[in-house]
């Protein structure tokens, strides 16, 4: 009896379940259909020259090397003590001056 009480909650739970499962499912797909297209893009891209493909392994190689060498022997760092002077100038110091005529006060 109390199931038939609260079929109608049940029945909307449900519908929002497998709506929510609907939503995933269409994230997922749309996530590979990205990814598939990226991927074929990545296949088809061919150099206009060898120079350009010797040119890009090269600068590969290159950066490969320096990595390499900074993994195992980092430099080190030198500290310089510089010693800075700043010369400041101070303004004279002035006097208040005095009104001139005297105001009556009531």
């Amino acid at each position: 009896m109390e199931i038939k009480k609260h079929g109608y909650k049940i029945g909307v739970f449900i519908i929002n379940v497998l709506i929510v499962a609907l939503a995933v499912c269409g994230m997922k797909d749309r996530d590979k259909n990205r990814f598939s297209l990226e991927n074929k893009i990545e296949e088809n891209i061919n150099p206009v020259d060898i120079k350009v493909q010797e040119a890009q392994s090269k600068i590969a190689l290159e950066r490969e090397n320096k990595l390499r060498d900074l993994n195992t022997s980092p430099k080190a760092i030198e500290q310089q003590n510089t010693i800075t002077t700043k010369t400041t100038t101070t303004p004279a110091a002035t006097t208040p001056k005095t009104p001139d005529k005297k105001t009556k006060t009531s």
